[in-house]
């Protein structure tokens, strides 16, 4: 999977830069530095950096007890009385950011640790036990 997004920002790079010549006038070298850019052309998409690889292995989880529930390893763990909950994605579920990053510890709640406001859980399928939920 990893390859596959290097391979799509690859061929995004590539169709930016043909953008960017074709319609901004962007001169670019054979190493694909910028040599003029005679009209301003954003250039945010041509200058996005690669994806990076993992240097790990992926590890989905859930645990629950009465005391917490935690979603992958680390990721997001919610405190039975919801404060003090935590919040750490790119240890198990990954969309990008550097691992241990401020961005991957503040980006489901705004920070890493904070009080949980409110909860909707779903399920789906028959209940495990009895009737009811």
């Amino acid at each position: 999977m990893q390859d596959d997004l290097i391979d799509r920002w690859s061929q995004d790079r590539m169709e930016a830069m043909h953008d960017a010549q074709t319609n901004g006038g962007v001169i670019f070298d054979e190493d694909g530095t910028v040599i003029e850019n005679p009209h301003e052309y954003d250039l945010s998409a041509y200058l996005r950096p690669q994806p990076r690889k993992r240097p790990y292995q992926r590890h989905d989880t859930q645990r629950c007890s009465s005391e917490f529930m935690q979603f992958g390893v680390g990721d997001l763990v919610l405190r039975g009385d919801f404060k003090g909950c935590t919040s750490k994605v790119e240890n198990s579920f990954g969309i990008g950011l550097r691992p241990n990053s401020e961005d991957a510890e503040t980006f489901l709640a705004g920070r890493d640790v904070f009080d949980c406001d409110a909860v909707e859980i779903w399920a789906v399928g028959q209940p495990a036990f009895g009737d009811g939920f």
